[in-house]
């Protein structure tokens, strides 16, 4: 299964600087810690720099990026996101979950079908079209 994980502002933002665009809550990182645990993370090379600790422990860490050079120790590279998939099958894990960054997340649309679901916790239903065409995902809305 490929899966999407993403938080967002109010306005839509999901990152700001390379860090999250918000304070880092011990609850959020533990749930997105047992949400990926002992699967396949697969991220852009923004998002792979922005992390404190690399690889991601206990999981295994695909970085896209189409620099031919970039080496990214304790992880895989690959240099498109059907090539991050072609690798993820390799390790026949239960999920593959798309980290980010937005280019990241608007490729692998096209692998998460119609199962696209949004944790409204914080997103309040108003701002799910703004989300949306933020991450370039217009068409989704027809």
């Amino acid at each position: 299964m490929i899966s999407a994980i993403l938080a967002s502002t109010s306005t839509g933002g999901i990152g700001y600087k390379g860090t999250l665009p918000w304070p880092k809550h011990k609850e959020d990182l533990e749930w997105f810690r047992e949400h990926t645990i002992g699967n396949i993370v697969v991220m852009g090379r923004k998002t792979w720099e922005s992390l404190p600790k690399k690889p991601l422990p206990g999981r295994s860490n695909i970085v896209v990026t189409r620099d031919a050079a970039f080496r990214a120790p304790g992880a895989v590279v690959a240099h498109s996101f059907d090539a991050a998939l072609s690798e993820a099958a390799k390790e026949h894990a239960i999920e593959i979950a798309i980290i980010g960054g937005a280019a990241i997340f608007a490729a692998g649309l096209w692998y998460f079908g119609w199962r696209l679901s949004l944790n409204a916790l914080y997103l309040p239903l108003l701002l799910v079209p703004q989300l949306l065409l933020t991450l370039g995902l217009c068409w989704f809305l027809a």
